[in-house]
């Protein structure tokens, strides 16, 4: 049985084919973009909390890719997309960043690629925090860059090694874990960082609308259904809030039953035999 994602990929495939049958005018239209995906991933969302990512970020702060976990938590970046970020798609200055690109190995290559989908491509405003956080990533690189030497690779991306090159995506595994472990949290895949940008935003009330917008999913629908069970907390602790209003009226309703039982105990001992 295919997974949600899998169904979602050959969706894709099949709309692109008939769209290109539609410009052609082979085609009168493309009945697959009438279709509405219900599937959920089988596997579930696993994220950290609030406490766990700023242990998490506490330990990873004097880290040398430090700023990678950090763009990777605060955006809900892919892990592709964070290694493929170039300093030209990075306004320090309007604080925005630009994804269009991502690392990948192909054909036992790393390489850079556009991102699949038109939604995956947008521009983000960056938290205060941590453009601060990229200026300094920033000038240690250029650090890097000087004790180099004519060793430096120039590739123009944000992340990189000490000498310039590509990051090698399952060395970034094996630093993530290890970092999980220094800190005492759940070891998790660098991918669940997206997954815990997600619940710390839906955690914080953001609409599921702002939330799809972030992590530039193809529809609501995806972003509800990946992440339906955190929805639901939320929505739990929401209305168990509500709860309050009648502990407040079972709290009087009680003070006054209370309050007429003395009266009646009073009235009959006044009252006598």
């Amino acid at each position: 049985m295919l997974s949600s994602s899998s169904i979602r990929h050959v969706l894709r495939v099949l709309r692109a084919a008939l769209q290109d049958a539609v410009d052609e005018e082979v085609l009168s239209r493309n009945v697959a973009r009438l279709v509405q995906l219900r599937v959920t991933d089988d596997r579930k969302v696993r994220s950290f909390t609030r406490a766990e990512a700023l242990r998490f970020l506490k330990t990873a702060e004097h880290h040398r890719l430090y700023a990678l976990w950090a763009v990777a938590l605060a955006m809900g970046l892919r892990r592709g997309e964070a290694l493929g970020l170039a300093w030209s798609d990075v306004d320090l200055e309007n604080g925005r960043l630009t994804i269009r690109q991502a690392l990948h190995r192909v054909d036992g290559e790393l390489r850079l690629e556009q991102v699949k989908t038109e939604a995956s491509v947008a521009v983000l405003p960056v938290p205060a925090p941590l453009v601060s956080i990229l200026r300094g990533h920033r000038s240690r690189q250029l650090e890097e860059r000087f004790m180099a030497g004519a060793q430096w690779r120039d590739i123009g991306l944000v992340f990189t090694t000490a000498s310039g090159g590509f990051l090698e995506p399952r060395n970034i595994n094996r630093t993530f874990h290890s970092l999980c472990a220094r800190a005492e949290v759940p070891q998790l895949r660098v991918h669940d960082l997206r997954h815990s940008c997600a619940t710390l935003l839906f955690a914080m009330g953001v609409p599921p609308a702002t939330v799809q917008r972030i992590l530039r999913h193809s529809s609501i629908t995806v972003t509800t259904g990946t992440y339906v069970e955190v929805i639901e907390a939320v929505q739990r602790d929401a209305l168990d809030s509500m709860g309050a209003l009648f502990e407040q009226g079972g709290d009087e309703s009680s003070g006054r039953l209370s309050s007429k039982k003395s009266r009646l105990s009073s009235n009959a001992r006044n009252s006598g035999p």
